[in-house]
This record gives structure tokens, sequence and C-alpha cells, in this order.
């Protein structure tokens, strides 16, 4: 039986472990934008932050469309780095050893999304 994409990210995404290559195959290649949408979704950013959902879908697919496929500086690595800013703020306890706000929470999950969007 095949997993599906978000199942896997429910049960992975808080661990160091997380295999971004597996994920990107689930998705096929929607990696980083179905990671945005799921962590927004999980620290319920729509509501808490007044953030209209179909907004920030065209946003997320933006950002998966401004990396291109090179061998590192690509949306796999945008998502990985997103997930790893995750790991920290979650397992790490980040959000709490430095009382981060929602809003900081889901500008650390944007910078770590964009941080190297168009690299040529």
């Amino acid at each position: 039986m095949k997993i599906k994409a978000t199942d896997y990210l429910a049960k992975n995404i808080n661990l160091m472990t997380f295999n971004v290559f597996e994920y990107r195959d689930m998705t096929k290649n929607q990696e980083l934008s179905s990671m945005m949408l799921f962590l927004f979704e999980r620290h319920h950013f729509f509501d808490v932050l007044n953030i209209k959902q179909e907004t920030f879908i065209r946003f997320s697919k933006k950002v998966q469309e401004g990396y291109h496929p090179n061998v590192y500086h690509n949306a796999s690595h945008g998502a990985d780095v997103l997930q790893t800013i995750n790991y920290y703020i979650t397992t790490g306890e980040l959000e709490t050893k430095a009382a981060l706000t929602d809003l900081e929470i889901a500008s650390l999950f944007i910078g770590a999304a964009i941080h190297d969007i168009d690299h040529p």
C-alpha cells in the first residue's frame, strides 16, 4: 500500500531523519508548496494570522516555481530547509525557548522556503 504525502508529513515532519527526496517523489515535485501548506494548516496560521488560504496556495505554488532545477539550490533544498526549521521550532523547542509568536514562526517558515528562490 502506497502512503499518502500528507500522512508521510504528519508522521515524519518533526523528525531529523525526514527524507525530502522520498517526499518529493510522493508529491510529484510539489514538495515545497505542499509542505508550506501543511505547516501553515498544522499551526492554524490561516485562522490565527487571518491569511486567506486560497491566496497562500497561489503564493506557495509561485515559491515552488521560483526555484530552478539546479543540482542543489532547488525546491527540494528549500523544502529540506523548511522541514529543518520546523524540526528546531518543534522538536528542538525553539518555539518555547525563544518565546516565538505565531507571526515569527510563520515568518521563519516563509524565510526558509524562499531563501534560495531564483538561485541561478
